[in-house]
């Protein structure tokens, strides 16, 4: 459990007294000079609002996504570029509907991609497991290109169709 002691009278936002944070291990951390760092260890990123007093905590190996599709042209949904000799694995779980719900998707893709230097490439093909009740063929891809590893999603002609998406990525440097 983390928590705030001696919060003093200001409020979340400034003003009163912090006199301690408790994290989830370890002691209570006073501040030094008035200051007390919130730091992630990676994949945890804190990112600093200062204009309004906030703290903004990310897992930065996960990430939301969404894309429209409006026909059948393979679209990017998510798109991470592969480092200079690195080993990239990601998995997303995807649903997909077209505006009035009278269809939808479930799907899970799991991928990875390795970078020697000379660009990406593909380690032997994606694995799909894709449930949909569309009367059209949809389809949802893993592909490379350049020194980029992509997702594309494939939607009906004339359907508009909204893609959601939460990505994981597992990198080795």
């Amino acid at each position: 459990m983390s928590q705030i002691t001696s919060f003093g009278n200001g409020g979340g936002g400034g003003g009163g007294d912090l006199s301690t944070l408790t994290g989830n291990e370890g002691g209570a951390v006073s501040p030094t000079l008035g200051n007390i760092n919130v730091v992630g260890i990676s994949p945890i990123f804190v990112l600093g609002v200062p204009g309004a007093s906030s703290l903004q905590i990310q897992d930065s190996s996960r990430v939301s996504v969404s894309v429209t599709t409006a026909d059948a042209t393979p679209t990017t949904l998510y798109s991470l570029t592969l480092g200079a000799e690195s080993m990239t694995t990601v998995q997303a779980i995807i649903s997909a509907a077209p505006d009035d719900f009278s269809a939808g998707a479930a799907c899970v893709i799991s991928f990875g991609a390795r970078n020697d230097g000379s660009g990406a490439v593909l380690i032997g093909g994606p694995d799909v497991s894709l449930s949909d009740d569309f009367t059209s063929p949809i389809s949802i891809d893993g592909v490379v290109s350049g020194s980029d590893l992509i997702i594309q999603v494939t939607g009906i002609a004339a359907t508009s169709i909204t893609w959601n998406g939460l990505i994981t990525d597992v990198t080795t440097i």
